[in-house]
This record gives structure tokens, C-alpha cells and sequence, in this order.
């Protein structure tokens, strides 16, 4: 997915910022694509979040939090507003 760029005039050509920055500066706003990792428990509350910019693996990333957090019985992935995958925990593992 290519940044967007939202600009109050478009004279300024500079380049994007490097991945994983946001930039503020002269009205102009650079918006980079980021996946949102939020655990959640079996009552539905949110045990963490983790935000990511530069993730080559989601599934992975999100397995991997999913074994860091004992406390979440999910990891649901969302881009923007959209939940686009939930990695749920392995019911043989919910009684070690």
C-alpha cells in the first residue's frame, strides 16, 4: 500500500519520510499504513495493543504476541478500521 499524502497546498514536493515515521510539518501529514494488534480476553476486554507500521508476517506477528500474553484468548489484526484477521488460541493450550 503506497503513503498517502494529504497536503494544504502541493508546492512542497519534497519525498515521503522513511517507513515507520509520521511526519508533521507545514500543514502537511504523511500517513503510513499501520496493522493494530489487540488482545482480547475470553470476557472481551482488551488485554493489550500493539501497533505496528512495518510487519512482513501479520499471522506471524500475531501468534507470536499471542504466546507473549498469556492474559488474551485472541489476537484480532486490524488495518484502519477493518478487523482483517483473529488468531485464536489453541483450546489444548488454554489449560497449561
Amino acid at each position: 500500500m503506497a503513503d498517502q499524502k494529504i497536503s494544504a497546498n502541493n508546492l512542497d514536493q519534497r519525498a515521503p519520510p522513511p517507513m515507520g515515521l509520521t511526519v508533521r510539518a507545514h500543514a502537511e501529514v504523511f500517513l503510513l499504513p499501520s496493522l493494530i494488534f489487540l488482545g482480547v480476553a475470553g470476557d472481551r476486554t482488551s488485554t493489550f495493543v500493539d501497533i505496528d507500521i512495518d510487519v512482513a508476517d501479520p499471522e506471524k506477528r500475531a501468534r507470536e504476541l499471542l504466546a507473549e500474553h498469556r492474559s488474551c484468548d485472541r489476537v484480532e489484526v486490524w488495518r484502519d478500521e477493518r478487523c482483517i484477521g483473529v488468531i485464536a488460541r489453541a483450546r489444548s493450550q488454554e489449560s497449561l
